[in-house]
């Protein structure tokens, strides 16, 4: 998907009006209507807020710059957010971490870097919110960074992971769930057709529990293996809360 950034305000500090007149600016001149978008600093997400409120059409979604471990919650915000202003964003995940790592390379991680902590953060973080995807950024303190990377392949693990959340979410109608965190703890993530389908995304192995006291009937319970792509179906019950 093209996108147009209509600011990137790490190298300039246009005022929302400046914003909203570029935003309006591109969306007359553009005929194939693509996205129009905006990049902040990831502390100053709150821009996207000014930007609903002075004009909620004027773009069509948020391109987050944050840490991994907030890509969930604010992809998941800033989409709640833009539909209570009448026009729901797309949203996604642009630039993890600090601008010196970002996506390391497959033979780089360090200090406790872990490419699964990372792609549960980033990449399941992302979809489970309802985003629309991640731009990954390769840090300039890296080797094959985003000022002379040369060759993709030297992500070549990251990319692998990425086609298997793709597969995942190809196989579920995900764009008719919505995020429904409240009936899952510890931090994972769930996407849902309440009282019909429930896509859990745990975080870690702990004890986790589901829970539909809201609903009734019976489940169909499957596991999916994402280091192997397997589906599994574990059994059938009827369950008001789940502990796995």
């Amino acid at each position: 998907m093209f996108t147009t950034n209509v600011c990137d305000l790490q190298e300039n500090r246009q005022s929302t009006i400046q914003v909203a007149a570029y935003g309006n600016y591109f969306k007359l001149l553009d005929p194939y209507q693509h996205p129009r978008v905006l990049h902040t600093y990831p502390h100053e997400t709150y821009r996207y807020i000014d930007i609903l409120e002075y004009d909620a059409h004027v773009l069509n979604g948020a391109s987050i710059q944050t840490n991994p471990s907030n890509v969930n919650s604010q992809v998941a915000r800033y989409i709640e957010e833009s539909a209570s202003y009448g026009n729901q964003w797309i949203v996604a995940n642009d630039e993890q971490g600090s601008a010196g790592v970002g996506i390391p390379p497959d033979n780089d991680y360090r200090n406790g870097e872990s490419i699964d902590e990372l792609v549960s953060a980033v990449v399941w973080g992302t979809l489970m919110a309802g985003g629309h995807g991640v731009e990954a950024y390769f840090g300039y303190n890296r080797a094959h960074n985003d000022l002379n990377a040369e060759d993709w392949r030297s992500r070549n693990e990251w990319w692998n992971r990425c086609k298997i959340a793709l597969d995942f979410f190809n196989m579920i109608p995900f764009s008719t769930m919505t995020v429904e965190k409240e009936v899952v703890n510890g931090g994972s993530y769930c996407l849902a057709q309440r009282g019909l389908m429930y896509i859990v995304y745990f975080k870690n192995s702990n004890s986790n529990t589901i829970d539909l006291s809201h609903t009734s009937g019976n489940f169909s319970v499957h596991w999916y293996v994402a280091a192997s792509r397997y589906l599994i179906r574990i059994h059938t019950l009827k369950f008001s809360t789940l502990l796995l």
